[in-house]
Order: C-alpha cells, then structure tokens, then sequence
C-alpha cells in the first residue's frame, strides 16, 4: 500500500469547511470502504484465493498490505496458523515439493509451445454465412476491409466487454459536435459569424456537463477551452460557407433505407441534408477528427460511406449530387467538384457513380467467396499455402480492431 495518507485535513479545517457549507467524507469511512474494496476481492474467489507479498517493487521496498494486519488479527489466538498457509519465494526456488496448508504441491518442467501463426485463411462451411437484412456503412466498410471482422462482428456476434469505460475523446469530442451544430441548425436556417460564434459557445457550456463532462475536470481545462474556441470558430466558417454559396441545410440525422438487393436492405442516418441554390440535394458529412487530410483522401481516393449515402439520398441512378465533408474541430470543407459548391473546396477522385458500382462489385464478390465457404482475414499476408487474389478494397484497419489476438495479426507486429 502506498501514496498520500488518508489524512489530508486537520479538525480545525474541517470544522471550518463544515461551516462554510463543505462537507467532507469522515476519515473513518473512507478507511472502512478501502478495506471493504479488499473483502470484497477475497470473497470473489470461488476455490482458492493467493495472495502475494513483494518485498520490492521496482527496486524500491514497500509495507505489507494492510488486508495481511487483518488476515493476523483474525488468527491473533493461534500465531502457529501463519506458517502453515505462508510460504517464502526462496522456499518455492529449492524445493522440487511443498506443503501449503493441507494441500501439498510438485514442480515440474513445463513444455515450450510456439504460438500459432497467424491465419489468413479461414474454412467454414459453404453457405452458412449470408447478408445481414440490413447493412449500414460500417457493416459495408468492415466487409470490404476485412471479410474476417465483419463475420466475426455480424454473424458470429463476438465482441469486446461492455466494460465500464470512459469513452474515447474524439467520440465524446464528436457527439458535442454534432449536438450544437443539429441545435443552431434548427433555432435558425442562416447565422451571422458573430451571433453563432457567441450561440456556440452558450451551447457548449450548456452540453458539455451533459456530453463531455470529462472535460470539466480540473486538470482539463485549457483542452475544454481549445475546443469551445475551435467549435466558435468552426461553427462561424461553416455557416459564412453555406450563406456565401446560397446552401440551405433542411434535415438533420435523418434515417434512410433503400433496397441494396432482393434480400438486403441499406439503411443510414445521414447527418446535413440541404438545398443548393440551383434546388438539388447536397449532403454534408460533419466530422471530429484531429487529421483532416485523412478525410480529404478518402474523397481523392474512394470514400465508402460517402458513396453509399450518396446511393441513398437520389432519386436518380445517373445524377450525380453535391456532398462534402464538414470538419467539426477545424472548419476545413471538402467536397466532390460540383458547380454548386465554390471550386476551393474541390477534391478532385473518382466519380461517386463510379465508387458506388466499385463498392457492390467489392460486396458481391466478399458475399461470394463466403458463400463458399472461405473467410480471409486481409490483415494476413498471402502465403504461398493460401496464395490467392483477393484484394480489399480498402486497407483494414487492423491496429483498432477488437479480433487482432484471433487472427494474429498482433502478433505480427511484436
């Protein structure tokens, strides 16, 4: 046990915190629920509970536990009790046998294993992984990278815990983001960049208790003022943009599906649906992200949930709509060359027509090849065991995956 003491006020403080309406936990009761927290431990093991006693760590000698105190006191009437159920490390070291309370124990040599080597191929029987119902963006994205993690993810159902974790920043980040922007939408179609500047800021102090309450912590407080002064700012660009460029945004996280093919269905919720000022539909994609380039790639490269969004929103196979990308923390905008949209936000790739014709080619030939029985994990490199062709469409993302221990490739890395 080490760290600060529990003591930390003297009574005098106390009293005086006390009289100014502060009330601080009783020493006594915090005591009492770190000791409950060790209790609490011990009761949780089912056949034996061992506990270890270090004398150093790192180097550096610690006290004994203060759980051993109690575990002492328990058996204060017979001292020979201790002997027989603590034993010594060196002990352990010279001895090929010992005796730990009534239970005696043998050392033996353990055998070396190799660990398994990664698996790019995986056989399972032909036709017992088909199309979900409904697809969305994600589960598309995930098809074409790594056939592995969407069967793992979607028709296994295998996934992570729900530990009981703090999201990551840039999702808290993000869901703020997305709050403000839908709320200034819907109090007023067009903003002055002063007026929604100030309109921002109201709103994210108002939020982030609610959305971002991390950031109220102390020691993050020049971050929660960054990113108030970055949304100000980003609010402010975006709305000059779309008055600038006549854009009247009308929806907002509006859900849409659409018959992908006679057995599946597509479904999204696309964030900012508007109006050009010639009258055709555009849509915006808001995003949080620290690397804006990442997403102005996508679209000289081929943006998979663009496309297939893109997809959902016309009326018209052969049309070709204005879309873009907003970036909640810096502003930037990107979008697809249109003559509704002003040629500085241009990023020239491939036609979305086009990538919405490479993205079912991609999802058919997956659909295919596990139809037949065969689940490649793209991460893997070919081998000449596996050689085969298959090619994702886009790179997987392996180093946030949740499955790198069952496919290997984490250990491809280490």
């Amino acid at each position: 046990m080490s760290g600060p003491p529990i003591r930390t006020w003297t009574s005098k403080e106390r009293s005086w915190l006390h009289q100014q309406g502060l009330f601080l936990i009783d020493e006594h009761v915090v005591r009492q629920r770190e000791a409950a927290s060790w209790h609490r431990a011990a009761k949780f093991a089912n056949r034996r509970l061992i506990l270890f006693v270090p004398a150093k760590v790192k180097g550096k000698e610690i006290p004994i536990h203060p759980f051993w105190d109690e575990i002492r006191h328990a058996m204060a009437k017979d001292h020979s009790l201790e002997s027989k159920f603590t034993i010594t490390a060196s002990e352990l070291r010279k001895n090929q046998n010992f005796t730990l309370g009534e239970i005696s124990f043998s050392r033996e040599v353990l055998t070396g294993r190799n660990i398994p080597a990664p698996i790019r191929n995986w056989e399972i029987s032909a036709n017992s992984v088909l199309p979900q119902e409904v697809e969305s963006a994600t589960s598309f994205e995930r098809l074409v990278s790594c056939p592995l993690s969407w069967t793992l993810r979607y028709v296994a159902k295998v996934r992570a815990g729900n530990a009981l974790s703090i999201p990551h920043e840039s999702l808290i980040l993000g869901k703020i983001g997305h709050k403000i922007l839908e709320i200034l939408i819907t109090e007023k179609s067009t903003w002055k960049e002063d007026e929604v500047s100030k309109r921002t800021g109201e709103l994210f102090d108002e939020w982030s208790p609610l959305l971002a309450a991390p950031l109220l912590e102390l020691h993050n407080g020049i971050k929660r003022n960054d990113m108030r002064f970055h949304l100000q700012n980003s609010m402010a660009q975006f709305f000059a943009l779309l008055r600038n460029a006549g854009i009247r945004i009308h929806n907002t996280e509006i859900s849409l599906q659409k018959k992908w093919s006679e057995t599946v269905q597509f479904k999204g919720t696309l964030d900012l649906i508007g109006e050009t000022a010639t009258g055709k539909k555009i849509l915006i994609d808001a995003k949080w992200s620290g690397k804006p380039k990442k997403y102005k790639e996508r679209l000289s490269k081929l943006s998979v949930q663009l496309s297939l969004y893109h997809w959902l929103l016309s009326d018209k196979e052969t049309e070709e709509l204005p879309v873009a990308y907003f970036m909640l923390r810096g502003g930037e905008f990107f979008s697809r060359p249109h003559e509704d949209i002003p040629s500085d936000y241009h990023v020239d790739g491939p036609s979305l027509l086009d990538s919405i014709m490479t993205i079912r080619k991609s999802v058919n030939d997956v659909w295919s090849q596990l139809s037949q029985g065969t689940v490649i994990a793209s991460g893997i490199a070919t081998t000449a065991e596996h050689d085969n062709t298959f090619t994702p469409l886009i790179e997987p993302s392996c180093d946030y995956c949740d499955y790198q221990n069952l496919c290997g490739s984490r250990r491809l890395d280490q």
